[in-house]
């Protein structure tokens, strides 16, 4: 993992600056219903996770780096079933390229707070 984007990253979301990377603009992230787009947006920042879980009638997307996560989208009822039809269409291939690298791909879920959390777990292939 690259601390130095991971630290860039968390300096930019306490101080309300946004990182060039990626952006918080909720008009996109409705608009962008492919999974692969989030799973690139948590490499950029090299996170090695992401996570999806219900929260307050909406999906909340978090990248995560062991137990420290980002917020990286906010999804409406819409946008998170086409995100959940990439998700089963992504579990059968277990592999994505992201920016030229190869990264296996490790999904499961867990029960938090009376909801399911899916976390795809991103491992870079050698």
């Amino acid at each position: 993992m690259d601390g130095g984007k991971w630290a860039e990253a968390l300096r930019g979301i306490v101080l309300g600056r946004r990182h060039s990377a990626w952006s918080f603009d909720q008009r996109k992230d409705r608009t962008m219903a492919s999974l692969l787009s989030y799973i690139e947006k948590t490499v950029e920042i090299g996170a090695t996770a992401l996570e999806i879980e219900h929260k307050d009638g909406k999906e909340l997307l978090t990248a995560m780096s062991g137990d420290i996560g980002i917020g990286i989208a906010l999804l409406d009822d819409e946008a998170a079933k086409a995100l959940f039809t990439d998700l089963d269409l992504l579990k059968k291939q277990k592999t994505a390229t992201i920016a030229g690298n190869s990264f296996r791909l490790r999904f499961s879920k867990y029960y938090s707070f009376g909801d399911w959390v899916h976390r795809i777990e991103l491992k870079k292939r050698t």
